[in-house]
């Protein structure tokens, strides 16, 4: 399969400018952290920015986005989990920011998932474009439901992708493969559960009002949406500029617990 790179894009987004497309790519680690901070505090009502005690990030990956965001709202890192996957997980900055790793389970034979947390723990939970990947998805969403306080705040970055939109799912779908700990996510798959080479892993991508209409029946209800810098939509569409992937942000909070 061809990679994809800032150049072999148009043959998904032909009107995409050489400039526009390697500027997208430009960016310092500092700098994306810095960005996801900023896009909580966009988000998040400015009263309770700084009140915030429990954190967890889910799919939360190498760690850097998840001490950023607790250091930019100031939450005790003791007080901050991130959550992924896999079995394996080196933190950075253990000394500055010591933080725990909580897998989730994933039982394929059960068809569920599970998170080894209390209930009623956190204040945020953040899930950076990793709704898309989630196995099971109600079960996982039943488990941030319930290590959730109620009245606690969920911040989503997501693809804004709807059913009929099979030109950025094919984008979409290939990016995914460039990545090292993706790539190897689904050959174990292949290898240990399925028996199958040719086996790719369901991605749920959701339009930003299915995503909406699907969090309200476990009682979230959405306060705010964020664009990112560049994005253009008229009328539900998207103009292509430097945001190819149809990412948005949104902050949802937890009414009750659903009995």
């Amino acid at each position: 399969m061809e990679p994809i790179s800032p150049h072999n894009t148009f043959r998904f987004f032909p009107n995409i400018s050489t400039s526009r497309s390697s500027t997208y790519y430009k960016c310092t680690p500092e700098e994306r952290v810095a960005t996801r901070v900023a896009d909580i505090k966009n988000l998040l009502p400015e009263s309770i920015i700084g009140k915030l005690e429990t954190y967890i990030d889910i799919g939360g990956g190498d760690s850097s986005i998840t001490i950023g965001v607790a250091k930019g709202l100031g939450i005790d890192c003791k007080n901050v989990v991130i959550n992924d996957i896999f079995e394996n997980f080196t933190q950075l900055e253990p000394e500055t920011c010591p933080i725990t790793y909580v897998q989730t389970k994933i039982d394929h034979t059960k068809r569920n998932v599970s998170i080894a947390l209390p209930d009623n723990q956190f204040d945020l939970v953040t899930c950076f474009v990793s709704i898309h990947h989630f196995s099971y998805m109600d079960d996982m969403f039943r488990e941030i439901v319930r290590i959730m306080k109620p009245g606690g705040y969920l911040f989503i970055r997501e693809h804004d992708v709807g059913k009929s939109d099979e030109r950025i799912k094919q984008f979409l779908n290939e990016m995914h493969l460039q990545w090292e700990d993706y790539q190897s996510f689904i050959k174990d798959l292949r290898n240990k559960l399925y028996k199958n080479e040719t086996y790719f892993p369901k991605i749920n991508y959701f339009s930003r009002e299915g995503l909406r209409k699907y969090l309200s029946k476990f009682n979230f209800e959405i306060i705010n949406y964020g664009e990112i810098q560049g994005t253009k939509v008229n009328n539900g569409v998207y103009i292509y500029t430097s945001n190819k992937q149809h990412l948005y942000n949104s902050l949802y909070q937890l009414q009750s617990k659903i009995q």
